[in-house]
């Protein structure tokens, strides 16, 4: 093992192993376990064998590859296996096929939206008020601080659900509900897989928290009337295993990768390795990461914009890969937010050294400090939990209030929610 390899292995390790119940050899084991009692097999192919690497993990039956279990994985080429096998079986998982109809349940819009739910922190819920009363098909999620139950609707955090193709499957259940104002807000925030519920929990909220994180960026720099600076980390302030990373994306990228914090009040540390979009195309090529442990958040960062172009490169033709779709145009501000190109902003940045942290040891320890920070914030955490085989966890958390702007980044017009507003009129 080379230097490089030996520093980005030491990251996965020193701060990955707080985050993880096993080894990456024993999740792989039980990954693949998992996969084989649902009935696949497993194809791994190495899209970028390198360090870092990207790998894709692909679910077959019957012959051919499922559409909803395709997952990615990136960093040391054993990281990289372990989170492909893993989004694979999360994608399958989470998805309207795997989703046990028994578990739905329908409850009334207004129930649903009424102001003085926990529920109405968010913005798509307050949309669903709106709407004419209808059945809305829900599932029940946990206040992991309370322990209540909450009904919260499907359309959420399952795109699949209020996609066009799925009108009957939602027609047999009960579901009422008219989705085409609330579809644009429908996003898979929150879903993660792990070995334990409380491994996957943890994933999930870094998720939860970074997609805010990206969100509150983009409301700042776009939508707020005097954008504050952009925090950019000088990488001579990074710890060495971490500017041979950032050179690495530098290399995969062919430009130079800017590394900004864009941590929140809920101070979670959260990056995004940036790139400036070109010949008037969103700035697509990016990747963001968030965790207790600073020095890992900021590797997913770097490892996932060279995933990105990974995948890209290897794809051949980028319109695979993204939406095409834009429904901002007429809206320059928004569109703004959906170009995210930062150019001048970057000019007048503000130059940062990068802080270390010091993350919990173990995942119920991350877990716990993950939940007192967002319970500081005014945050709650509602999670539910998916059936699956033995040593596969599959959980969705939703954290009302946390925003979920970032989709305008997909050219969907989506509106801040009340978080979002703050930042605009702070």
């Amino acid at each position: 093992m080379g230097n490089a390899e030996a520093d980005a292995e030491r990251i996965v390790k020193n701060s990955q192993a707080g985050e993880r119940e096993r080894s990456l050899e024993d999740a792989f084991r039980q990954g693949m376990t998992a996969a084989h009692d649902l009935g696949f097999e497993v194809r791994l192919r190495g899209v970028v064998d390198a360090d870092p690497g990207v790998w894709r993990c692909e679910l077959w039956q019957a012959g051919k590859a499922r559409e909803d279990g395709l997952g990615f994985g990136k960093g040391s080429r054993d990281a990289a296996q372990v989170g492909a096998v893993f989004e694979a079986l999360e994608h399958y998982v989470s998805g309207i096929q795997y989703l046990d109809r028994a578990s739905v349940r329908n409850v009334r819009t207004e129930e649903v939206a009424d102001p003085k739910s926990l529920l109405y922190r968010d913005q798509a819920v307050r949309l669903v008020g709106e709407l004419d009363s209808a059945s809305i098909g829900c599932l029940e999620y946990e206040n992991l601080s309370s322990k209540a139950t909450a009904e919260v609707p499907i359309f959420l955090s399952v795109p699949d659900y209020v996609s066009p193709h799925s009108t009957s499957f939602r027609a047999d259940l009960g579901d009422t509900c008219d989705y085409s104002a609330l579809r644009r807000y429908s996003c898979n925030n929150g879903w993660a897989a792990g070995v334990t519920v409380v491994e996957a929990t943890v994933h999930a909220l870094n998720e939860v928290v970074e997609r805010d994180a990206l969100s509150l960026l983009l409301i700042g720099q776009f939508l707020r009337a005097r954008p504050r600076p952009l925090r950019v980390v000088e990488r001579t302030t990074l710890p060495a295993e971490l500017a041979t990373l950032a050179q690495r994306a530098d290399d995969a990228t062919g430009r130079t990768v800017h590394l900004i914090d864009m941590t929140t009040d809920v101070p979670v540390p959260a990056f995004i390795a940036y790139l400036p979009p070109e010949n008037g195309e969103p700035a697509r090529i990016r990747g963001c990461g968030a965790s207790l442990s600073s020095e890992y958040a900021a590797y997913r960062a770097l490892t996932e914009i060279v995933q990105v172009q990974g995948v890209v490169s290897d794809s051949g033709n980028p319109g695979k890969i993204f939406r095409n779709l834009d429904t901002t145009r007429s809206y320059p501000p928004l569109h703004a937010c959906r170009r995210m190109d930062l150019t001048a902003r970057l000019a007048d940045a503000e130059t940062i050294s990068f802080r270390s942290t010091n993350p919990p040891e173990h995942p119920q320890a991350h877990l716990e400090e993950q939940m007192r920070l967002l319970s500081e914030g005014g945050y709650s955490v509602l999670r539910h939990q998916a059936a699956t085989p033995e040593g596969l966890a599959v959980v969705n958390v939703f954290v009302p209030g946390m925003e979920r702007f970032m989709l305008v980044t997909d050219g969907l017009l989506v509106l801040p929610g009340p978080r979002g507003d703050q930042v605009m009129t702070a």
